[in-house]
């Protein structure tokens, strides 16, 4: 039974070398799987980072009870806005890779940590249970 919980820094130097992946290779540095190397991706929320104004339903124009026209003030005329998701930018940056477009040797390994630490305390408890 394991008696000490080693931190990921600690598990990671006892194993740095000799991690591999589910194939039985070396872990090395790999291409996001998520943005492919380009460390950012569209935009699922809106188009090239503007969506319609919730407030004119995209007209840019407002009409109040009387019939009368007045630009919108939330877009100003426009119609759109920037999207809250990417600010207007159309990309998000990808979190899988940090924005990098690399998962690193280290990074897959506290995967693998977290992982096998999940399998360790689920161990412990059954154990536990049956003592």
């Amino acid at each position: 039974m394991l008696d000490t919980i080693l931190t990921f820094n600690e598990w990671y130097a006892l194993h740095d070398g000799n991690l591999t992946d589910d194939d039985g290779d070396p872990l090395t540095d790999i291409t996001c799987n998520i943005c492919h190397g380009e460390g950012d991706y569209k935009c699922p929320c809106c188009h090239d980072g503007k969506d319609e104004c919730p407030n004119c339903d995209g007209d840019g124009y407002i009409t109040d009870a009387y019939d009368h026209e007045y630009k919108c003030k939330h877009c100003n005329g426009s119609g759109e806005i920037d999207c809250e998701n990417c600010n207007g930018s159309g990309y998000i940056d990808c979190e899988n890779c940090n924005g990098s477009g690399k998962i690193t040797a280290k990074t897959q390994a506290e995967k693998i940590y977290k992982k096998q630490l999940q399998i360790d305390m689920r161990r412990a408890k059954r154990w536990k249970q049956c003592n």
